[in-house]
């Protein structure tokens, strides 16, 4: 192992821990802020916008209150963030396995055989370009090349009748694979023999020369991709090896740090929903409410009625337009005017309007005329 591999891998394990520790410490503060009450702002205009939601799909069938459908959503969040940690493990089981597959491949002269076709990798340029001195390349149109660092596959050859002329195959001498093309048959005393050369050579090396049927593992199918190849390549470095191990700890090293953050989020947001159903309310009472026209004539005999209808404004003001949306609190003077909490703003915000100014968009009771 050189200098430049043992630098690359302490830096690689460096910044994982430089990761883990940053996690750590940012997660740990954010938990601690949740907890303390200081991110209260963020938590209550998340609360907000998800009480909107609940308003646009509130059935009053259901009687379901804020709480409970911010518990449902919680637990289908919940449910969302155990697939997702599954899908975390099954990207490490498969870093994991790659790194496997490609040690496996180093240790098998970089072949390995899957039924009668093989994956191999190219590591040298010597099939990448053409050299001058094989013109039988340009004479027979051959373009079927095969760039450096490129993973390929292999088709076992059946027998000696089918090796033709000028196909690229692979073969083993001295326990070394090389892949290159066939570019002479020799048939002598019987004996056929196989002579190869790679595209970039302007020769045949000795080992490449009079070789019997037995040495040829395969012949090259014509597939090639230099992106997997080079991964596998890199995978079989001992730096390749620490960089998937590093990102698989640093990968779980989020996840358990951020589950933990959220944990306090929801402590906290629990208590700040549980103030704001207590501020919204939900629907409770609403038949001594009657539609006329879209003008909302309210009876004044129960003056505890609130949150009658979901509502859209007709006029603007200085602050909102026409157009925002909002839950009626309270009839007032006989159904003249109403008093109306804007949910299109930021925060919650009560105003009140005449009846003619707001238009009713939602009808959660038949409305009853007395």
């Amino acid at each position: 192992m050189d200098i430049s591999t043992i630098i690359a891998i302490c830096v690689l394990a460096l910044f994982t821990i430089v990761y883990l520790v940053c996690f750590g410490v940012m997660f740990h503060y954010s938990s601690k802020n949740y907890l303390l009450a200081n991110n209260d702002e963020e938590i209550e205009k998340d609360i907000h916008d998800e009480y909107k939601k609940y308003l646009k799909k509130y059935d009053p069938d259901e009687e379901q209150t804020f709480l409970e459908y911010t518990a449902q959503k919680r637990k289908n969040a919940h449910n969302n963030s155990i697939f997702l940690n599954i899908i975390d493990w099954v990207i490490c089981i498969l870093c994991v396995a790659f790194v496997a597959l490609a040690g496996y491949m180093k240790s098998q002269n970089q072949q390995v055989f899957l039924g009668d076709t093989s994956l191999l990798v190219i590591e040298t340029g010597s099939m990448a370009t053409v050299s001058d001195f094989n013109g039988y390349i340009e004479e027979n149109n051959l373009t079927d090349q095969i760039p450096e660092s490129s993973l390929i596959t292999i088709n076992k050859v059946k027998s000696a009748e089918d090796m033709e002329l000028y196909k690229i195959y692979a073969f083993k001498v001295e326990k070394q694979v090389i892949v290159h093309r066939l570019v002479e048959i020799n048939n002598e005393d019987g004996q056929t023999t196989y002579t190869f050369k790679g595209d970039a050579n302007a020769g045949s090396l000795d080992i490449e020369i009079d070789l019997t049927f037995d040495k040829v593992l395969g012949v090259y199918s014509g597939f090639n991709n230099q992106v997997l190849g080079t991964i596998i390549i890199y995978l079989q470095s001992p730096a390749g090896i620490i960089a998937i191990c590093c990102a698989v700890i640093i990968l779980l090293g989020y996840d358990i740090y951020h589950s933990k953050s959220m944990k306090a989020y929801r402590i906290r947001y629990d208590l700040l929903a549980y103030d704001a159903e207590r501020i919204y309310k939900k629907v409770e009472d609403i038949k001594n409410t009657r539609i006329v026209n879209d003008k909302l004539i309210g009876n004044i005999r129960n003056e505890n009625i609130k949150k009658y209808r979901y509502v859209e404004t007709l006029v603007s003001n200085k602050v909102y337009p026409i157009g925002s949306k909002a839950i009626i609190l309270k009839v007032l003077d006989k159904g003249k005017r109403v008093k109306v909490l804007i949910t299109d703003a930021k925060q919650p915000d009560v105003l009140i309007y005449n009846s003619t100014d707001v238009k009713v968009i939602s009808f959660p009771y038949k409305a009853e005329v007395k």
